[in-house]
């Protein structure tokens, strides 16, 4: 990338005329165009203003650098230039040619997606607060919390769950009172219990947790009704990467109902299926070292969450909480496919996908060999990194607009 540093003494004027100079060379040198378009409004225009950044259009070849001199391109370039005269930089770069983009299974391009819910807080498992987040925490790891409501309002427990929220946990609902779920109790059990934890964490409570795992279509229907975006009431195992039911999220307990070892093998390689497959694996735990059901020994937990770490820094595996994986394969399979108007991508978005309000990954391919990109929404430059199979990787918004360019 080109930097245009603004001399010492120099007027604001004359810094701008010489910018518009020096890009108009540059488009001589790099483009050869007789005819020039700068777009305007929404489009690259605005961009330019913003950032200093040329988007230019060849049409066909010119005979000369003398002809483009004369073109609406070195007026405008002044008077965009000048726009920005106070500024020390001004950076130039091109719009690069997207080849192609499409929207990664997983966030970041990761292989798989894994989930981790932590069953009975305020219902015996103290384990969660005095050993699971803290460890999560030390791994920059998250996973839901499955709260029984009711029990945090008796115990005085109710102000730590918008502490959880805050730090990054998902306040799952797992029911007022942790019983058996029947249709007769079902509003109370799980809707009731959604608007009071929510008046707890101050955030939304999108995801059910059955106790006992013991649910029916009557019960399903109670927790699509209460706005709920999914439940874990699956069957044993992994969910595929396409064509999730989200009331029926799969999943595996750490505990005897589990063909999977109760130990840290068992959980790892649970991990190392779910990789092997490509899907989402949801693991069910209650309490760590403590006294609630089937408890994780606090060494075996421990290397669980070290081998996860490891999965996600080698960028294989994708940890979130349920609902954040739940919102991006339903967003995946709602939304449009990826728009390319030249430099331009964008996802098509209407009120069903605009709702989940979640960032996808877009993997794009550019044509030539540029070391780098940048990508610009708006006023922001947005992270971007190499992904495994050689395209960019973006995370953007359904209904954004990318600009994205090659520096000189």
């Amino acid at each position: 990338m080109r930097l245009v540093r603004l001399p010492s003494g120099r007027a604001p004027a004359q810094h701008a005329e010489s910018v518009a100079r020096r890009t108009v060379m540059m488009v001589a040198r790099k483009i050869r165009t007789h005819r020039v378009g700068v777009r305007q409004g929404s489009e690259t225009g605005a961009s330019f203003a913003r950032l200093g950044r040329p988007v230019i259009q060849s049409r066909r070849l010119m005979s000369g650098f003398s002809a483009m001199q004369n073109t609406a391109l070195a007026t405008m370039a002044i008077a965009l230039a000048s726009s920005a005269g106070a500024q020390e930089t001004v950076s130039a770069s091109l719009p690069a040619i997207v080849v192609s983009a499409r929207v990664t299974t997983w966030q970041g391009d990761a292989r798989a997606a894994y989930s981790l819910i932590h069953d009975d807080y305020c219902a015996g498992a103290d384990g969660i607060v005095r050993h699971a987040v803290p460890e999560l925490l030390a791994r920059d790891l998250r996973a839901g919390i499955a709260t029984v409501v009711g029990g945090c309002e008796w115990r005085g427990l109710t102000t730590t769950l918008a502490e959880f929220a805050a730090q990054g946990f998902e306040i799952v609902n797992h029911s007022y009172s942790h019983p058996h779920v029947t249709p007769d109790v079902a509003r109370q059990e799980i809707g009731e219990s959604k608007r009071r934890l929510e008046a707890d964490s101050g955030s939304p409570v999108t995801f059910f947790a059955f106790p006992y795992d013991d649910f029916n279509d009557e019960t399903l229907e109670v927790v699509a009704d209460t706005g709920h975006l999914g439940s874990r009431a699956g069957q044993p195992g992994i969910n595929p990467p396409d064509g999730i039911d989200p009331l029926r999220v799969r999943f595996e307990v750490f505990g005897p109902y589990s063909s999977y070892e109760k130990n840290h093998e068992g959980l790892n390689r649970y991990v190392d299926d779910t990789l092997e497959l490509g899907g989402w694996g949801v693991r069910e735990c209650h309490g760590v070292e403590d006294g609630s059901w089937e408890p994780v020994p606090l060494a075996e937990y421990r290397a669980h969450l070290d081998h996860v770490r490891a999965k996600v820094h080698e960028r294989l595996l994708w940890m979130a909480p349920p609902s954040t994986v739940l919102r991006y394969q339903l967003a995946r399979s709602r939304c449009g496919a990826p728009l390319i108007a030249e430099h331009r991508v964008s996802i098509a978005a209407d009120e069903a996908c605009l709702k989940l309000a979640t960032p996808l990954t877009l993997a794009l391919q550019v044509a030539g060999d540029s070391p780098r990109i940048v990508v610009h929404s708006e006023e922001l430059e947005l992270p971007t990194r190499l992904g495994p199979s050689g395209e960019w990787l973006v995370d953007i918004k359904p209904g954004q607009s990318i600009d994205v360019l090659v520096p000189d």
